[in-house]
């Protein structure tokens, strides 16, 4: 978890990391405790931010979340607009990443940008003209299947941190830069972002995500070696770009979501 104090214009102070509970409860009580700290004598007027999984904007519920199960199908909203008596709203994590890399990041003057993080898991987003991109059930890129009908797999479980830490036992930044895999999630990761690059017709991509800018990381110039390769259809190629923003990518988008969505005015015009 990343929580960061903001007065709705910069986000002010150095942004708090935290790890991530499995429990609920056990989250929700650290979350609350962080933000009445950072808040200080100040009143907390609004809390906005990003969930792992598929997110039920109207209560924060998460209806898909492999990653946290122990969160699954519970009031993320109502539980922390209690304790904290402040209004919440949430959307899925790699939307408010996408968000930020679109306004403040380097995705910033795109009509329409497509952003795709891999890290634990993958996850993206399209964002148009500045603002989040409707759709029914948000946007899951990483479930995307990758092979034919008798051994497809998602995306997620052949490029994601996770993926390598099941195949190798270790976490991916203990496998060394030199081992041939990051060639090989490489070339696969180009033709997941190929698939979702014909489906949403962006004209810049954006890449971010523990695995794209950590060390070591998936090479990027063999992504777009390989997407060059393999593109048959768009022309030009849309712009390519490791996202700028790091791990508080989803901290500006959350800035940037407060201004658009909650106050209804733009930012940096």
């Amino acid at each position: 978890m990343r929580i960061a104090k903001s007065d709705g214009e910069i986000i002010l102070g150095t942004a708090i990391k935290l790890n991530t509970p499995a429990s609920f409860d056990e989250a929700i009580e650290l979350l609350v405790k962080t933000a009445t700290d950072l808040a200080g004598e100040d009143k907390i007027e609004g809390v906005v931010g990003g969930l792992t999984g598929v997110v039920e904007p109207s209560d924060g519920r998460l209806t898909f979340a492999p990653h946290t199960p122990d969160w699954l199908g519970k009031p993320f909203v109502k539980a922390v607009s209690t304790a904290l008596d402040a209004p919440v709203y949430v959307e899925n994590d790699s939307v408010m990443v996408g968000l930020g890399e679109a306004t403040y990041g380097a995705g910033r003057g795109a009509k329409i940008l497509m952003y795709m993080t891999v890290s634990t898991g993958v996850g993206g987003a399209r964002i148009v003209d500045g603002h989040i991109d409707s759709g029914a059930f948000g946007f899951e890129p990483g479930h995307q299947l990758i092979g034919s009908d008798k051994d497809a797999e998602t995306l997620e479980s052949l490029v994601s941190g996770s993926a390598l830490e099941r195949q190798f036992n270790k976490k991916p930044q203990d496998i060394p830069q030199t081992d041939p895999v990051w060639q090989k999630i490489a070339e696969t990761l180009a033709i997941g972002i190929y698939n979702s690059a014909l489906h949403w017709s962006p004209d810049v991509i954006v890449v971010g995500g523990s695995m794209i800018v950590g060390s070591p990381a998936i090479p990027f110039d063999t992504v777009i070696e390989t997407l060059t390769k393999k593109n048959k259809v768009m022309n030009p190629l849309p712009n390519i770009k490791r996202a700028e923003l790091g791990d508080e990518g989803g901290l500006y988008g959350a800035l940037a979501y407060l201004n658009k969505v909650v106050l209804g005015q733009d930012v940096l015009e």
